[in-house]
């Protein structure tokens, strides 16, 4: 029998069932699905924040390139760390003293957070500017959320020559981090990491789901 897909499932439930949340990761033969959704089964308004970060093993973030950003408004944040977060120490260190001066979202991280403050989209803080480069090279250490980014853009390494498309639905904006180029080529640090990300939460009515998706392809495949 020919395996065609292999799929996980993760789930969790606040007590009483009250909230529940699913994330179910599908690898297909030419694409990797993570599918998440999110309910709320009490009788109050709860917010919905989350996201997903892919870490992309490249060659070097200096022959890295992230395709289709060109006219998306972005804000510079530091990058989500978690236990599970790939990130050089000296940039870990660095990152914990600027926090101060950048954008409190990256201090909530990735993880899913429902609750009861049902504030909703509140102002969001102005972008800091606006990609004026549809070929957006990578070599330098950044970390962005962009908004109104388009709902499919491809990582490009021209050192392996090799290409990742991601499609996102759900989501309204998109999260780029890069270490930088002054690691070893081929090494640990050598990655860059994109996903769909919120900058504000989306608020859940009783009885509501939330949907949201994204998919990761080769389109060399």
């Amino acid at each position: 029998m020919l395996l065609t897909q292999l799929q996980i499932e993760l789930a969790a439930s606040a007590p009483g069932n009250a909230c529940e949340a699913r994330c179910v990761v599908t690898l297909h033969a030419e694409a990797l699905a993570t599918e998440i959704t999110a309910t709320n089964g009490t009788a109050s308004a709860v917010a919905l924040s989350c996201g997903v970060s892919n870490h992309l093993r490249v060659s070097t973030p200096d022959a890295t390139y992230a395709l289709g950003l060109q006219g998306s408004d972005y804000r510079t944040v530091e990058p989500a760390l978690s236990e599970f977060s790939i990130v050089p120490p000296d940039y870990r260190a660095a990152a914990a003293e600027r926090k101060a001066t950048r954008h409190r979202w990256a201090n909530r991280g990735f993880d899913m957070v429902l609750s009861g403050d049902p504030r909703g989209r509140g102002a969001a803080d102005e972008p800091d500017g606006e990609e004026d480069d549809d070929y957006k090279h990578l070599t330098e250490e950044m970390c962005r959320v962009y908004s109104q980014a388009p709902r499919e853009f491809t990582i490009l390494d021209r050192g392996r020559r090799n290409s990742i498309c991601l499609q996102r639905r759900g989501f309204e904006e998109l999260y780029v981090f890069s270490p930088g180029s002054k690691y070893e080529w081929y090494g640990k640090f050598a990655f860059v990491v994109a996903g769909p990300a919120m900058l504000e939460p989306v608020v859940l009515r009783p009885g509501e789901t939330w949907k949201g998706a994204q998919y990761l392809r080769n389109p060399n495949l």
